[in-house]
């Protein structure tokens, strides 16, 4: 028989799974697990969805890191850096701004560019199309003749 506490299969293996078990069964339970549940579906700062400590800590460190930063930019902000070329930190931190624009609506793009995104979803669709008749063409040939291989002979 199953325990919820997370063992005791005949196999005596551990089934930590199990462990939410009560959670799952019981509304109220359930209501105290969701935050976890939520969070956990997200990719980036999961523990920023459920600790205020983490919180806390990331809001300090966005400071201690972001008000000096922000300082140095206004400060040299018509300043020529030289290398092979010449760049001022104004063009520097726009680009970095526009590059991070990017990253985040970078979904968005595609519906500048409609008719390629266009293009593409309809050729997922026919793809898609095309091997759903391959797969069950090949089904409605060689699925009677497996069912027919592995009959047991009375």
């Amino acid at each position: 028989e199953l325990e919820t506490k997370g063992s005791n299969l005949s196999t005596g293996e551990s089934w930590n799974f199990l462990q939410i078990k009560n959670y799952m069964d019981t509304p109220v339970e359930a209501k105290k697990i969701e935050p976890l549940l939520k969070a956990a579906r997200k990719k980036p700062f999961k523990v920023l969805k459920i600790s205020t400590v983490a919180k806390v800590v990331m809001a300090i460190i966005i400071l201690l890191i972001g008000t000096p930063l922000i300082y140095f930019i206004y400060k040299f902000w018509g300043l020529k850096i030289t290398a092979e070329y010449e760049f001022t930190v104004k063009t520097i931190v726009t680009a970095l701004i526009l590059f991070i624009i990017g990253l985040i609506f970078k979904p968005l793009a595609k519906y500048i560019h409609y008719k390629s995104a266009a293009l593409r979803t309809a050729g997922s669709v026919a793809l898609m199309i095309l091997l759903w008749i391959v797969f069950n063409f090949y089904l409605w040939i060689f699925n009677d003749m497996y069912n027919k291989a592995g009959k047991l002979k009375k």
